[in-house]
């Protein structure tokens, strides 16, 4: 049976996704980098009005941040469950164990189930970098 194309789709697309807004960030900063920083209130948006310009530009750097760390964590997630369906049909794996690493994404107390990373360390790993 051939892998189906939408987990390798998202995989790909999220990382992608990721490094844009890594390069959208980037550059952002790199066209505020050398203005001069002010505190006055100057921005205003329709009724919104009393924003400086640093504060704004804050905002704007979190969002790229926030969303860069969403889409990678998107990535490691699809490739977390590709690789954990992989190791369950593969291996003899007990209930106990697929409960932990199943639900280390969601759990950080799965982590101390240490009989479970075993022979699962490429799970660990990436549980460990989505956390």
């Amino acid at each position: 049976m051939s892998p189906h194309w939408r987990a390798p789709a998202v995989m790909a697309g999220s990382l992608l996704c990721a490094c844009l807004v890594a390069i959208g960030h980037h550059f952002y900063y790199m066209r505020l980098s050398g203005s001069e920083v002010s505190t006055k209130n100057s921005l205003a948006f329709g009724g919104w009005s009393g924003m400086s310009a640093q504060k704004f530009h804050t905002s704007i750097g979190t969002a790229f941040a926030s969303l860069f760390r969403t889409f990678m964590v998107v990535t490691v997630t699809v490739s977390y469950a590709q690789i954990l369906w992989r190791d369950i049909k593969t291996v003899c794996t007990k209930i106990t164990v697929v409960d932990a690493i199943s639900g280390a994404l969601g759990n950080p107390l799965a982590f101390f189930d240490f009989t479970a990373w075993e022979k699962h360390t490429v799970l660990l790993c990436c549980a460990l970098v989505a956390w």
